[in-house]
Parts: structure tokens; C-alpha cells; sequence
């Protein structure tokens, strides 16, 4: 079997230029693909090795890591069919790793990786507006530059954060369409990271399309995550949240924003 075969039916045929004689299998051909039981160790520090145990792992052609960062097969470590050895490239992100076959398949690991110096896990929200997706039917009603709601090149926790590039037209992240009870919450809670050239830019934080009155003013951190916890009364304690939106000023520049919510 050729090592870039994939699963489905077999066809031959006797090769004949005219009136060929084409034959195909009742059952198809499955091929094996790699499967990864464990990672050692993590946290794994960037640069070091990591060490993937699991079967038919001999399959692999590639590894690539959140991020986009791909490693090819020639720059493995060692490699046979239960154990695989990679050096983590120094601008991999944490989470799963997606292996390449031969066969062109992919397949994404069910463990994933942590990585030395990164921040530790956010605690859980008890109401999520964003984790890795939008959540309890909260909609994108933004307008203005691009917005990524499954980027996975720059995350704070989990495996997605969005990536909200402004275009100077003091466009916004929004959501909308929701609707949620402040009842028993006490903060209101989201992670802001600031791209280049975003150092002490202002973002806005406005509530239920009060436009006048922005329930927050804060500076973003270029090259840094920062949690921003803001107790409800500091926000005017609205009974119920139909809208929320982070504005910028008036300038352009790449923002990442993650585990939005309530605590």
C-alpha cells in the first residue's frame, strides 16, 4: 500500500488503451492513521523536546502546532511507530497538535500541551459571552475592520481567541443578540492583548448602546494578556446586558480578546 494511499474503494484496471477493463472493490480499504495517547512532559518549555507516545505514529509527515508553526519530518528527533520525539519550535502556542500523515489526513491530538512561561489557566466563568466560540446566542454585530471569532494564533485560554483588527473608523467588537440576568454575578470579566503598536491605545467598554456614557475607558498592553475584572457597580449594575462592545478611538491596530463573561 502506497504510504500516501487513503481510505476508500480500490480500482484496477488491466490497462488496456481501448475498452479498458475497470474493476472496483465492494469494500474499501481502510487505511491506519496515527493515534497519540500522551505527550511528556507538560508544561514543556519552547525549544526542548516533546515526546509523543501512541501507535503507527511511523505515519507521521508533519506536526504543526498552534500557531501555524509546522515541523517536517527531516527536523524530527527520533521517530518510530509508538514513540516520536519533536523539538517545540519557540513560536508554538499551547494546545493541541495536528499530525500529518503520509496520506495528506489530519489528524488533531485529544491531549495538548502547556507551555513554561505562559499564563496560567483562567478560572471558569459562571456565564460565558466567549470561550473558544460565542456562546448562550450571542451574535457578531460588530462593524467596521475584520474580526476572527477562531483565530488560534494568540490565546489566552482554551484553544480560539478573537482577533478584531481596527481601521481607524472608531469601529467596534460587538455582541449582540442576547441577552443576560446580572443576578448573583459580581464582575464582569474579559483578556485583552494589544498587538504592535497598539501601546496605550484606549478601547471603550460600552453597555446596552449607552453611547454617551461608557461604562469603562482602558489603555491597551502592546506584546501582553491582561484580565480586566471590573466589578459591576463600578459598571452601573444594569439588571440584564442586551448589548456589549469594546470601541477603539479612533486609531488602527490588531487586538486579541478572550473568556469573556461573567464571575
Amino acid at each position: 500500500v502506497p504510504l500516501d494511499a487513503r481510505t476508500g474503494n480500490v480500482v484496477v484496471s488491466n490497462g488496456a488503451l481501448v475498452e479498458p477493463v475497470i474493476a472496483e472493490s465492494d469494500l474499501p480499504l481502510t487505511v491506519t492513521l496515527p493515534v497519540v495517547t500522551a505527550l511528556h512532559p507538560t508544561p514543556v518549555e519552547r525549544n526542548a523536546n516533546l515526546t509523543l507516545t501512541g501507535t503507527d505514529l511511523d505515519l507521521v509527515s508533519e506536526i504543526v502546532f498552534k500557531g501555524g508553526v509546522v515541523v517536517e519530518q527531516a527536523a524530527f528527533v527520533s521517530q518510530d511507530a509508538t514513540q516520536l520525539v519533536v523539538t517545540v519550535p519557540g513560536e508554538a502556542n499551547k494546545g493541541t497538535l495536528t499530525l500529518i500523515a503520509f496520506s495528506g489526513v489530519e489528524v488533531e491530538t485529544e491531549q495538548a500541551i502547556e507551555l513554561v512561561g505562559d499564563l496560567p489557566p483562567l478560572a471558569p466563568l459562571v456565564y460565558a459571552f466567549y470561550v473558544d466560540a460565542l456562546e448562550n446566542g450571542w451574535g457578531n454585530w460588530g462593524w467596521g475592520g475584520a474580526v476572527d471569532f477562531a483565530n488560534a494564533d494568540n490565546v489566552r485560554d482554551g484553544e480560539k481567541s478573537i482577533k478584531k483588527t481596527y481601521d481607524g473608523s472608531w469601529d467596534a467588537l460587538r455582541f449582540g443578540g442576547g441577552t443576560v440576568d446580572i443576578a448573583g454575578k459580581t464582575h464582569l470579566v474579559f483578556s485583552v492583548f494589544g498587538d504592535v503598536g497598539t501601546a496605550g491605545k484606549k478601547l471603550q467598554l460600552i453597555l446596552n448602546e449607552q453611547w454617551s456614557s461608557p461604562s469603562h475607558v482602558f489603555d491597551v498592553v502592546e506584546g501582553e494578556w491582561i484580565e480586566i475584572s471590573l466589578p459591576l457597580a463600578d459598571i452601573g449594575a444594569p439588571a440584564t446586558i442586551t448589548d456589549i462592545l469594546w470601541q477603539a478611538q479612533g486609531w488602527s491596530g490588531t487586538v486579541y480578546v478572550d473568556h469573556v463573561g461573567f464571575r
